[in-house]
């Protein structure tokens, strides 16, 4: 994805923005699953009203819970490399309502909707053995992520 119009426009500074207190600040009894749409680009402007068509669309009856959008890095076998070819696609997180949860586990699926803790745990165990250990360095995802939102249900930190 080129990250400028022809216009001169920073792509990324029109995508709805990471907020890396929206997690931390939520009401934990009304929110506690993080959804990924990996390779989504939301933008700022009619980003509620979109958004809120999105989770009507899905089943959802309560507002969601916006995080942002993060960039993905380079996978592990290229973290290294000058020019690698992987990384640079832009994630949405965002969390369901609890009293949705059930209403849009089936939905979600073909919108491409994840489980933050499924993302996870199928990078994790998708790592050679070796790099089990060190998963949070060899993630695709940077580390401002897992500040926020931490690993999902799962420990993967050792």
């Amino acid at each position: 994805m080129n990250d400028e119009y022809s216009d001169g426009l920073n792509v990324k500074e029109l995508i709805v923005q990471w907020d890396p207190d929206a997690w931390n600040d939520r009401d934990e009894e009304a929110y506690s699953v993080v959804a990924v749409i990996p390779g989504c680009v939301v933008f700022q402007e009619n980003s509620v009203s979109s958004l809120g068509d999105f989770a009507h669309s899905v089943g959802a009856k309560h507002p969601l819970l916006i995080i942002g959008s993060a960039t993905t890095l380079p996978d592990s076998e290229e973290q290294d490399h000058p020019a690698p070819e992987s990384g640079g696609r832009h994630d949405f997180f965002f969390a369901f309502h609890n009293l949705d949860i059930m209403r849009v586990a089936i939905s979600r699926l073909q919108y491409g909707v994840r489980w933050w803790d499924d993302i996870v745990d199928n990078e994790w165990n998708n790592l050679p053995l070796v790099l089990k250990g060190e998963y949070r360095e060899n993630s695709i995802y940077p580390d401002y992520v897992f500040d926020s939102i931490g690993f999902g249900s799962e420990v993967y930190e050792h």
